[in-house]
């Protein structure tokens, strides 16, 4: 199911952004920097079983209490404020790219693709709150159930046509890090991390697709002055940025296509060619 989805996104977002640059091929592939730990890294959730409740529609979750249920609370308030500074970030770029005609297939459906791809993790929303697996049901998932082990949780569910679907999510509070990785019928399909940096925010989204090049969609931004995305096919998935406070408006840049918005400066790069608005 959230291929499906990452592949339509994505697959609409491309066409339209290579038929409005007369279609010119980009660069394919790109390694990701040596060194550092992949992000395919992190310990899953085992074990860590507690006390559960369960509701009329199947949804389970678990009965944390104390210090564990003040370190999920952690976690979404800190998943809901980096929602919450990439949609100022999105609107900021969304109303500058409005004043250009040229820029609605170029930015405005390649927008798509980093609203969309945050609906494949609202599973992280329900961590640490009363009711939420409850609420996943209503959305379709079935037997949800969320178990913690230390500082990783583990959100399983059955979708609407079947699947065996898992989330787990490992969050640091010391440097409010969030690392995810989505799964479906034991198969890795997205890989999310976020990092605070700043005043904001760096984050990057690894998609898995079966039939080409993975997807890459880094971003950096705040809720202010800056807002910026890369995008890059990759074969392998990226260094890990979990954790690591320290990087810089540049971790956006690619060689195949990346727009930021620093000020009211808007400055595109699509197929080698730079652009500024």
């Amino acid at each position: 199911m959230f291929k499906k989805i990452f592949s339509l996104v994505l697959a609409m977002a491309l066409v339209f952004t290579l038929a409005a640059c007369g279609g010119g091929s980009s660069a394919t592939g790109g390694s990701s920097a040596t060194g550092g730990t992949s992000a395919t890294g992190g310990t899953s959730a085992t074990g860590g079983t507690s006390n559960t409740g369960s509701s009329a529609s199947g949804a389970t979750g678990t009965a944390s209490t104390g210090s564990s249920a003040a370190a999920s609370a952690k976690l979404s308030d800190s998943y809901q404020n980096y929602l919450e500074v990439k949609g100022s970030a999105i609107e900021r770029i969304s109303d500058k790219i409005s004043e250009f005609d040229e820029l609605a297939f170029t930015v405005g459906f390649t927008l798509l693709s980093i609203v969309f791809v945050d609906l494949a993790l609202l599973p992280i929303t329900v961590v640490g709150v009363e009711g939420g697996a409850a609420g996943l049901a209503f959305l379709g998932m079935k037997n949800v159930n969320v178990a913690q082990s230390g500082a990783v949780y583990t959100i399983t569910w059955d979708d609407s046509e079947g699947n065996k679907a898992s989330m787990t999510c490992e969050f640091d509070s010391a440097t409010d890090s969030l690392r995810s990785v989505l799964s479906e019928n034991g198969k890795e399909v997205l890989l999310f991390e976020y990092t605070k940096v700043a005043t904001g925010y760096a984050s990057q989204y690894y998609m898995y697709n079966d039939d080409s090049d993975n997807m890459l969609i880094k971003g950096f931004f705040n809720d202010s002055d800056f807002a910026g995305f890369g995008f890059e096919s990759m074969s392998t998935a990226p260094t890990s940025i979990f954790k690591n406070t320290s990087l810089k408006s540049d971790f956006i840049t690619s060689k195949e296509m990346y727009f930021k918005l620093e000020g009211d400066k808007l400055t595109i790069f699509i197929d080698g060619e730079t652009k500024t608005f």
